[in-house]
């Protein structure tokens, strides 16, 4: 188990997961109590992270996550393996995110021919 006590104990938390399609999302994007982060589901990162307009991040190199986030601290409580590696971020958000793709690799452009048909008043080269 990892425990991180942060200051401001009111820093908003992000991240984790999103919303599913049967899920309401009255919550809105804050995320607080026990969140549980798997890669690959819908809505759901590449990996769990946790990050805050405060100036920080954890990512947990994992597949499955419970986190229990509260006012002023972040604890890991399920690891998938014995050798985890948890990576603290510090910065403002988009330098949080661009050591995120250092460390994750660069998410790739799909071609245009694979988003489908887009009906919109725009013609193709706007």
């Amino acid at each position: 188990t990892l425990a991180l006590r942060f200051r401001p104990r009111t820093a908003a938390l992000y991240g984790v997961h999103g919303f599913n399609s049967f899920q309401t999302a009255r919550s809105g994007m804050l995320r607080m109590g026990r969140q549980l982060a798997t890669a690959g589901w819908e809505g759901d990162a590449g990996a769990p992270l946790v990050w805050s307009t405060s100036g920080f991040a954890l990512l947990v190199d994992s597949q499955k996550t419970l986190f229990d986030l509260g006012h002023g601290f972040i604890k890991v409580l399920h690891e998938t393996r014995p050798d985890l590696d948890y990576y603290l971020i510090l910065g403002n958000p988009p330098r949080i995110f661009s050591t995120l793709d250092v460390l994750t690799g660069h998410a790739p452009m799909f071609p245009k021919w694979s988003f489908g048909f887009i009906n919109s008043q725009w013609g193709i080269n706007e």
